[in-house]
């Protein structure tokens, strides 16, 4: 009797929670629609009108519409049905139990914000070694965080392994894309040491998967985030403001999901949503095909055997720009696919959540196999072995040309999947002469080719990064130019940036443009037509931005003590649009440590504890055991790129490599709360890294 009290209650505290939640909706009441067309593309009249299109196919397209845009729908002629008459109250009008009601059984429910956070802490104290539970940022709302496990055999150590990320729940509304990621985390970590073949998964390779981008959405039910935001519209990849979003990964949750891609080199991604049954492989913003197009089927057809969706190129099916897929493969190299669960409306019964939770996870296996088939090296030092994060160019792929991934931070590991075929690979990074390996042969589509790779200390300092980018949908349609063409040195190959566009470089941690004597930044044009750019510059990628000016073709920019120290470039073309080809810093930051083993206090990493902090913070160098040398001074820069602070090693701590700062400046007053950045430097390292004051 006391149990079926505590379900009562249970429920009665859900539907209240659900229509608390409505009432305090971030977004209008809209309702997804199925709309008669005579033709596939009659989908862009209902764009335009600023609904959020859901599916399209040759005879009708689905979307979400207000009350308004449904009456101009129908004004136009076109027959409508109503799916749902509120899409947000899909579970009551479905009649299905609220969302965190469980059932008798696993796998009979959708799970709340908190059960996600509490099953994914009691996965990683079941198995401690092999998980790990990490928080990766926090929502608009500021209560909800964006929960991560990461599944490893040793998952506290960066191994030489593929990496593969999952990411659920990116539409708050599209609870099923939550289930699958939880149903995978919790069977490779209960299958270890059980399942020789699951086991055989988490020895060789790295799994984070991220059921609930969205927690404020998910809790609301709402597409959106709590800022109204459709977060697979907001990315920085061929960015264009869709889905209300105001710039470039605006939203704290798409902050969080980048700083995650920053730091882990993921060779394949899947996303789950909900609205059709498809397969949808990149690009989604063009209808020109990536040069990965030919592996990109065959790992969408892969995956489709077990699930017997439809598969389609995400432009063929509908045009999105700024969503996860385009921006995984444009910054990282990363062959992320987005898979839809559900067509019938949103969320699947409660009792067919296993079935398709079961259904995917034979995918979902063979995309992470695929992670190690094709190019796997190390890419170290020459001098002194240790790691480098490169730049790593393969190729040829599809009409002869290249693209891009990096090798890890800690160990200088990469994994490139590709089809059969003989390839090369050019390497970049500041402070190393690029590096050519050629005559690569990949005979199948199942062993891993072995190329490790030393780079020679030399060379000069460019650009080796894109952070976003933004261009002109009409010349983003039929430009068959290459974003990582602006990436190192020039070498004419350039990226045709269109009228009035946009892009943000990233020089390297370490490899920052000081100012220096002269001219201090080079952006070089080709061919060189003399069209205008106007450059900013900023130590952190959402600025403030400091003007430098504006050029004609190839030219300088002089920081001129606007600024110290700068390691993000902002690029705008004019309306004739520019040819970028490079970005090069003419004074810069060294970060490359050309002396032998401990000839100089090698930093492994530069940390500061607490941070954020009030009070103060203790920066801390990491050195490999029995390292030596003189410590040096450490430079704390605000947010503009002002020098306003230089601190010493401090004296009362037992190691030489600790600093500890009190949030002063040079003058002991108070400074403001914001973003700082701390810099290390010697003649033969330097590295920078951010901490917040709060105040």
């Amino acid at each position: 009797m006391l149990r079926r009290l505590r379900f009562a209650v249970a429920i009665a505290l859900a539907l209240l929670a659900t229509s608390a939640l409505a009432q305090a909706s971030w977004e209008p009441v809209q309702s997804l629609i199925k709309i008669t067309v005579s033709h596939h593309d009659q989908y862009r009249i209902f764009d335009k009108m600023g609904m959020s299109i859901v599916d399209v196919r040759a005879n009708y397209v689905k979307a979400l519409a207000t009350a308004e845009q449904l009456a101009q729908v129908q004004a136009m002629g076109f027959s409508v049905e109503i799916i749902l008459k509120d899409y947000t109250r899909e579970f009551e009008e479905k009649g299905y139990p609220p969302i965190g009601i469980t059932g008798t059984q696993n796998w009979t429910f959708y799970h709340s914000y908190a059960q996600v956070r509490d099953t994914l802490k009691a996965i990683a104290l079941r198995h401690p070694t092999i998980c790990q539970v990490e928080s990766l940022g926090l929502s608009v709302q500021g209560n909800k965080v964006i929960w991560g496990l990461r599944i490893s055999d040793n998952v506290n150590v960066r191994e030489n392994e593929p990496r593969f990320r999952i990411v659920g729940n990116q539409h708050g509304n599209e609870h099923i894309g939550c289930e699958p990621p939880m149903y995978m985390a919790t069977i490779l970590a209960d299958s270890y040491g059980v399942s020789t073949r699951l086991t055989q998964i988490v020895d060789n390779y790295e799994t984070m998967i991220i059921p609930m981008a969205n927690p404020d959405g998910a809790t609301a039910n709402t597409r959106s985030n709590a800022n109204g935001v459709d977060l697979n519209r907001d990315n920085g990849y061929m960015w264009l403001g869709d889905g209300n979003s105001p710039s470039f990964f605006s939203q704290p949750e798409n902050k969080a999901l980048k700083a995650d891609a920053d730091a882990h080199a993921y060779a394949i991604s899947l996303a789950y949503h909900s609205g059709a049954y498809y397969v949808n492989y990149l690009w989604n913003y063009t209808p020109v095909l990536t040069q990965d197009d030919a592996f990109l089927k065959q790992i969408s057809v892969g995956y489709d055997t077990w699930v017997h969706y439809d598969t389609t190129n995400g432009w063929a099916w509908y045009q999105t720009n700024g969503d996860i897929d385009d921006v995984s493969y444009g910054l990282y190299g990363d062959f992320d696919t987005t898979i839809e669960l559900y067509g019938n409306g949103y969320n699947p019964p409660t009792d067919s959540i296993l079935s398709i939770c079961q259904h995917n996870k034979e995918s979902i296996l063979y995309q992470i196999r695929k992670c190690s088939t094709g190019i796997h090296g190390v890419v170290t030092d020459i001098n002194n072995s240790r790691p480098i994060q490169a730049l790593i160019r393969p190729y040829p792929l599809s009409r002869g040309q290249d693209w891009l991934l990096y090798s890890s931070k800690e160990n200088g590991d990469y994994h490139r999947p590709v089809l059969n075929g003989t390839y090369s690979l050019k390497l970049s990074a500041n402070g190393y002469r690029d590096t050519v390996v050629s005559n690569i042969v990949v005979p199948d589509t199942v062993n891993p080719v072995v190329r490790n790779v030393q780079m020679t200390p030399g060379g000069n300092y460019a650009a080796n990064r894109v952070v976003a980018v933004r261009q002109d949908d009409n010349a983003a349609q039929t430009n068959t130019t290459l974003t990582p063409w602006v990436l190192g040195m020039p070498d004419t190959k350039s990226y045709a940036m269109g009228p009035s566009g946009r892009i943000i470089l990233d020089m390297g941690q370490g490899t920052e443009i000081v100012d220096g004597t002269g001219p201090d930044v080079r952006v070089t044009e080709y061919p060189n037509a003399s069209h205008a750019v106007q450059c900013s510059v900023s130590n952190s990628w959402t600025g403030p931005w400091i003007s430098l000016g504006s050029g004609n073709g190839t030219c300088t920019f002089d920081f001129a003590g606007r600024i110290s120290l700068a390691r993000y470039v902002l690029l705008r073309s004019g309306a004739s649009g520019y040819s970028l080809d490079a970005v090069e810093a003419l004074n810069h930051a060294t970060g490359v440590e050309q002396g032998p083993p401990g000839s100089v206090p090698y930093v492994l990493s530069l940390t500061s504890y607490p941070n954020p902090f009030r009070i103060r913070t203790t920066i801390s160098l990491s050195c490999p055991a029995g390292s030596t040398g003189h410590p040096c001074s450490l430079s704390i820069y605000d947010i503009s790129g002002r020098l306003v602070r230089i601190l010493s090693p401090h004296a009362s701590r037992l190691t030489p490599y600790e600093y500890v700062w009190d949030g002063r400046d040079s003058q002991g007053t108070s400074l403001p709360g914001g973003v700082y950045f701390y810099r290390l430097a010697s003649p033969q390292y330097t590295a920078t890294e951010k901490v917040v004051l709060i105040r």
